[in-house]
């Protein structure tokens, strides 16, 4: 049936090796603070990622079985596999990603005035990647080569309103490269898909814009607000188009892509309580950190027809909270946090058939505790507990009207965690 018989064994070997070197000359500035400097260098990269799998498909024994009676040996066995009642057919696959990254760069760092910095640069990056395959039993065979060359320019100035307020504004270009499964053709098996990467595939070039603010209250609380704007050229996306397979694979199904939002993060004293005579600590802080994400991908179906579609792995909403409480005298602490993690519905993959929409990876809470108590000098505890709601992750289908109702395509629970701990320093 499929792919249901099938099984196969994979090793992935990576190495990466980085090497940089760089050249620094302090500039002078009407200040005489010293902050100012020029620096030149070079930076490269080596990745290389070998992969190899050994996968085993088998044609299942034919025929009606009593499932409250089935023994197993009855019919997989060394005499039914002689006969032919079934068979396993054993495939080799292998691929491996060489990326070479050569990057040179010049950056200024000036301080305009005693509340004013500016930091300018400009990247050259040459990148070279070489995949080479046979895999799929020797269905795909070859090699794709890619050497773009890019010129990265980036800004970021600082202005100081007072002590208590910054400004920052960065302007940047990036790219992304393809991942080694997503440009390699080897089909993945899945409990759910299968997936298989795409020789074509081309990296994407990023346009960056950040405006933010930060205003501290005091030293360990902080306020900050951060609108952003990118422009993607040549996204790189999940999408569906295999037909009754349940193929998924990766393209760039768009000559761009847009994600603009504000990211707001935020730290506060509840209360804090600190004698520096008798050594006690008495705090309770609360963090959060959330955002907004508009993103926006316009593309063609395969029968021509224009859609558009939020990006893939983009959350509209992302919020991360945190409350944490320390109490210590001397040599003596306890400290317990509670973090809480939510992002909401996004999409899996994108449906690029007419009669197929996104496949949606739904929204769910994490609720996580740590508690630690030092004891002695040399003794501490710790007791740890992981996803708490223990919540159900979903992958459904979208309905192809407001009327429809979602498909269900998977879903599971992680379960929780819970351990303790305790550790002795000699």
């Amino acid at each position: 049936l499929g792919n249901e018989q099938k099984r196969f064994f994979s090793v992935l070997e990576e190495n990466d090796f980085n090497v940089k070197t760089s050249f620094s000359y302090k500039l002078p500035d009407n200040l005489g603070k010293n902050n100012s400097q020029l620096q030149i260098g070079y930076s490269g990269r080596f990745l290389t990622d070998n992969f190899e799998a050994s996968d085993y498909d088998s044609n299942p024994v034919s025929g009606y079985f009593d499932v409250g009676n089935l023994k197993m040996d009855e019919h997989y066995n060394q005499e039914n596999l002689k006969s032919g009642a079934f068979w396993v057919e054993y495939g080799y696959n292998k691929y491996d990603v060489t990326k070479y990254i050569h990057s040179l760069y010049a950056e200024a760092a000036y301080q305009l005035s005693s509340t004013f910095t500016a930091n300018m640069g400009v990247k050259a990056d040459k990148t070279i990647i070489y995949v080479n395959y046979d895999v799929n039993k020797g269905g795909d065979r070859g090699g794709t080569t890619l050497k773009p060359l890019y010129i990265l320019p980036s800004m970021n100035l600082k202005y100081n309103l007072n002590e208590k307020n910054i400004i920052r504004f960065g302007a940047s270009k990036t790219y992304t490269l393809p991942q080694s499964k997503e440009i390699s053709p080897y089909i993945y098996i899945g409990l759910n898909f299968k997936s298989q990467g795409n020789r074509n595939l081309k990296p994407s070039e990023n346009y960056n814009i950040d405006l933010k603010w930060d205003y501290y209250p005091s030293a360990p609380e902080l306020i900050s607000i951060n609108p952003f704007y990118k422009h993607i050229v040549n996204p790189i996306v999940r999408d569906e188009r295999g037909g009754s397979a349940n193929l998924l694979t990766y393209n760039n199904i768009s000559d761009y892509a847009t994600v603009a939002g504000i990211e707001l993060e935020t730290r506060k004293n509840i209360f804090a309580q600190v004698n520096t005579q008798s050594g006690k600590v008495n705090r309770l802080t609360a963090g959060l950190n959330a955002s907004y994400i508009y993103s926006r991908i316009k593309f063609t179906k395969t029968d021509n027809s224009q859609s558009e579609s939020q990006l893939e792995g983009a959350a509209p909403f992302i919020a991360n909270f945190d409350l944490s409480h320390t109490y210590s005298v001397r040599n003596k602490s306890f400290t317990n946090s509670l973090v809480l993690n939510y992002f909401s519905n996004r999409v899996h993959t994108i449906g690029v058939r007419p009669l197929f929409n996104n496949i949606v990876e739904e929204g769910a809470p994490a609720l996580d505790f740590v508690s630690s108590a030092k004891i002695t000098k040399n003794i501490s505890l710790k007791l740890k507990g992981s996803n708490l709601l223990n919540p159900s992750y979903r992958l459904t289908r979208e309905g192809s009207s407001s009327s429809a109702g979602k498909l269900v395509l998977s879903e599971y629970k992680k379960g929780m965690n819970i351990s303790l701990g305790i550790s002795c320093e000699l």
